[in-house]
């Protein structure tokens, strides 16, 4: 049976292709895809196709506008300048410096105060029958104190007959002695002088010692004798 050649226009052997969206930029309107317009299918395609491109086209926006505000953000940050910095770490620093300093130096000078009492000098004068012993002394050390007590050879002025006293005119005790001031203690007692209780007694040609009694528990000793 001889063959039977078609024409390649005729329309049993002629099928139309599929269409083909090739990029984002394909054109819809191209001449050569009019012909399927009609087509469901090619309706299909051309909607998804702009619902993709749509869907992509806002993404790839909201994205860049993303991208351009962490920009923008990064761009408007203000720092403070290398030397600013330096100059307030510098300042900062020092006043905490002076300020541990003054702290130190406030602690240093409580724990290192002392008191110092300096005898200066002491003799005795005879006034009638009765003794009378000067002794002049001060405050030479960096803290205030007072004379509490004055013992005669150990023992407290009560424990002898017949002793007064005075310090710069006053005679009472304590004596307060500030840094840097002098005073002198003034003792007077009859010749002899016995002891309250035992057989003490000062009289002359007997060493006498004066003891000075602070506040702060030190104790400041002196002798003279008796005329």
């Amino acid at each position: 049976m001889p063959a039977i050649s078609r024409s390649p226009h005729s329309p049993a052997t002629t099928r139309p292709s599929p269409p083909k969206i090739v990029s984002a930029t394909s054109d819809m309107d191209n001449p050569r895809l009019h012909r399927f317009r009609g087509d469901a299918a090619y309706h299909s395609c051309v909607v998804l196709w702009e619902t993709y491109r749509t869907l992509c086209e806002s993404w790839q926006g909201q994205a860049l506008e993303t991208t351009m505000r962490k920009k923008n953000l990064l761009k408007d940050r203000r720092g403070i300048s290398p030397v600013i910095t330096t100059v307030i770490l510098v300042a900062v620093g020092i006043a905490i410096a002076v300020a541990i300093a003054l702290w130190m130096s406030g602690l240093v000078g409580l724990f290192t105060r002392f008191e110092k009492i300096e005898i200066r000098n002491s003799y005795v004068d005879t006034q009638g029958a009765n003794f009378i012993v000067h002794v002049t002394f001060s405050n030479t050390g960096s803290s205030d104190t007072s004379i509490d007590s004055v013992l005669l050879n150990g023992k407290p002025l009560e424990s002898w007959t017949s002793v007064t006293f005075d310090v710069n005119g006053t005679s009472t005790l304590p004596a307060p002695m500030p840094v840097g001031v002098q005073k002198i203690l003034t003792l007077t007692f009859p010749n002899p002088c016995h002891a309250v209780s035992g057989d003490a007694v000062l009289t002359s040609g007997v060493t006498v010692t004066i003891t000075l009694h602070s506040t702060g528990g030190k104790e400041y000793p002196t002798s003279v004798a008796l005329p």
